[in-house]
């Protein structure tokens, strides 16, 4: 948290370490542990392949097709998705737990959409699936009656 006034002999360096918050780094590897790796099948039979590059720094690379490539980050979101980015060839891949896309802000659109691991195909079913409660205006309620005998 930058302070309202600042002494004199403070260094920039100073200033910047306080901006950041301590916790950037350690949630974007964190993060990096949740990304779905391997090849993964989008609508319209696009296929996105996304691999860890390893080393100190959470980087993927992220392939679209057989000709694209993306050397991308990961990128702590306040929603809790998956946010990966390019920001050199403005590439972002969205990770939910249900579909994934690959999108480009500079040319404004989605370069692959509907795109789902073995693992978010199942949260989708599960999603869909979901047994009513007591709670719910549909529930039936049925009643136990003991046998008369």
């Amino acid at each position: 948290m930058i302070r309202p006034f600042v002494v004199a002999s403070v260094s920039l360096m100073a200033l910047a370490a306080q901006a950041q918050p301590a916790d950037a780094a350690p949630s974007a590897v964190a993060l990096s542990a949740l990304v779905q790796q391997g090849e993964i099948t989008c609508a319209d039979n696009v296929k996105v392949r996304i691999v860890s590059m390893g080393g100190d720094v959470p980087r993927f690379h992220v392939q679209l097709g057989v000709k694209v490539f993306y050397e991308m980050t990961a990128v702590p979101t306040e929603s809790g998705a998956v946010r990966l980015e390019d920001r050199a060839r403005g590439a972002e891949w969205i990770q939910l737990p249900a579909k994934s896309m690959l999108m480009s802000s500079k040319q404004g659109r989605r370069l692959a959409d509907g795109c789902q691991t073995p693992e978010q195909a199942r949260a989708e079913r599960m999603a869909q699936n979901q047994p009513n409660t007591l709670l719910d205006d549909d529930t039936e309620v049925v009643q136990y009656r003991k046998p008369t005998h």
